[in-house]
């Protein structure tokens, strides 16, 4: 079963947009009864298909949680976030956050050798939950960490890894 969250999103507000407009046109009962049936029923798709999706992502990702919350974490990610600021001043907190958190990830992971797949993986499921908490009509919009190319990322992990290295 394959799901499109972002055409689902968009029915639920085109949904609500026609119960209002009967609303708004003092239609009938059993009309605005109907239309709030079916806005229900679309929710309730909406609904169903994010829990699966979740389950789905639960599935695929491994969990590295224990070798990733250390107590060196928060310290790591600061101390990311403050380098990456200085690179990208105009960057909002949330991608700041977000990045460093990936930028933590990739190194910790990396540090303990663990497979490449498996690290795309967990960057790939917490890009999904970032774009799905942030995105607005399908689209993540004032991103500004756009710039960082590889060479940049390379000179982040080999200093961060190196850091983390030594705590471990």
């Amino acid at each position: 079963m394959k799901y499109d969250i972002v055409k689902l999103d968009q029915d639920i507000t085109n949904t609500e947009k026609e119960l209002n407009r009967l609303v708004e046109n003092k239609v009938e009962y059993d009309k605005l009864y109907e239309q709030s049936v079916v806005t229900d029923k679309v929710i309730a798709k909406y609904l169903e298909a994010k829990q699966y999706l979740e389950q789905e992502r639960k599935r695929i990702v491994k969990d590295y949680s224990e070798l990733l919350d250390k107590p060196f974490r928060l310290g790591i990610t600061i101390e990311i976030k403050e380098e990456v600021r200085k690179d990208f001043p105009n960057a909002k907190e949330e991608e700041l956050n977000h990045f460093s958190n990936n930028v933590y990830v990739y190194a910790t992971l990396r540090a303990y050798n663990i497979d490449e797949q498996d690290i795309v993986e967990q960057l790939l499921y917490l890009n999904n939950r970032y774009f799905d908490e942030m995105q607005e009509d399908g689209i993540v919009k004032n991103t500004k960490i756009t710039g960082a190319n590889l060479e940049y990322l390379q000179k982040l992990n080999d200093k961060y890894m190196k850091k983390i290295k030594e705590q471990i």
